[in-house]
C-alpha cells in the first residue's frame, strides 16, 4: 500500500472513530471540557445532514464532504483528549 492509499484509509477510519469519540466525550466530560468537546458539532452536524441528503438523492460523491471535514474534527477532539490528560 502506498502513502496515498494509507492516507485515504486513515481518513475513512477517522469518521466512525470521530462519532464514537464525540459521543464518549459528551457522556464523560463536564463543564468547560464538555463545551470544548461539543464545538465540532457546529460543523459536523450540517455536514452529516448534507451527506445523508446527498446519499438519499443517489449521488455517487456523497462521502467526499465528510472525508474532508470530519477527520479535522477528529484531530481536534484527539488534541483535546491529549491536552486534558496533560493537565
Amino acid at each position: 500500500m502506498d502513502g496515498g492509499g494509507l492516507l485515504v484509509m486513515l481518513l475513512g477510519w477517522s469518521i466512525p472513530v470521530y462519532f464514537v469519540l464525540q459521543f464518549m466525550l459528551w457522556r464523560r466530560w463536564d463543564g468547560g471540557w464538555r463545551r470544548l468537546a461539543l464545538v465540532p458539532l457546529w460543523g459536523t452536524v450540517p455536514v452529516t445532514a448534507y451527506t445523508l441528503v446527498a446519499l438519499a438523492a443517489g449521488s455517487n460523491l456523497w462521502p467526499l464532504i465528510m472525508l474532508f471535514t470530519l477527520p479535522l474534527a477528529f484531530v481536534y477532539l484527539l488534541a483535546l483528549v491529549i491536552l486534558k490528560h496533560l493537565r
